[in-house]
């Protein structure tokens, strides 16, 4: 058995074809999932709770780290909304907008509050949450607009708009335990290696 955590929006599409892929080279693996902010699923490796953790921005140095892709913050805004049609958007343009955001805990919400300050501005935040998926119904049901990170499950009444600041990135990886790694988690890490090599960028979400 192989405990793998992920971020949300890294869930469908990033850790769903890691797995399944890995699947497809053994047998008899029970892999079980771990969903949880970039510091519970940290937590998690150094308790042992999580054997790997598909996360963003890098871990820090305690743990080994496996860059795979990168991942944009997008925009998310109702359709209809006069951002809905741009390919990309200044965010100084929706300084005066109402803002959905996500709880402090979350490094999305530190970006997000950084790229405001560096297009000039406060947002004025009207929602915090602990969940992307309430984001986003919160911006389909028309209460405001959010800054998210990219995560193709998308509501069909929201569109995601491209950030035109060129920082609107973090970088997507594998992280593990440098103290306990189980046989299963070390073949996890070195399929998710040899993945990485044959295919770069294999794990970008950047729409």
């Amino acid at each position: 058995m192989v405990a793998v955590g992920f971020l949300r929006s890294l869930g469908p599409t990033v850790a769903g074809e890691l797995i399944a892929s890995f699947l497809g080279t053994v047998d008899g693996t029970l892999i079980t999932h771990v969903e949880g902010s970039s510091v519970e699923l940290l937590d998690g490796l150094d308790e042992g709770r999580v054997d790997v953790a598909i996360t963003a921005p890098k871990a820090p140095d305690r743990f080994g780290w496996l860059p795979v892709g990168t991942q944009s913050f997008v925009l998310v805004v109702p359709k209809g909304h006069d951002a809905a049609q741009a390919k990309t958007v200044d965010l100084a343009d929706v300084r005066d907008e109402s803002f959905l955001v996500l709880d402090r805990r979350f490094d999305a919400r530190q970006r997000a509050d950084a790229l405001c300050a560096a297009a000039g501005f406060t947002p004025r935040v009207v929602l915090e949450a602990d969940n992307l998926t309430t984001v986003r119904g919160y911006v389909a049901a028309g209460l405001g607009i959010a800054i998210l990170p990219a995560d193709a499950t998308l509501s069909p009444r929201t569109v995601s708009v491209r950030l035109a600041d060129a920082n609107a990135t973090r970088a997507v990886g594998l992280a593990w335990s440098k103290e306990h790694t189980s046989p299963t988690a070390a073949a996890l890490i070195e399929f998710t290696k040899e993945l990485t090599r044959k295919y770069p960028g294999w794990a970008d979400v950047l729409e």
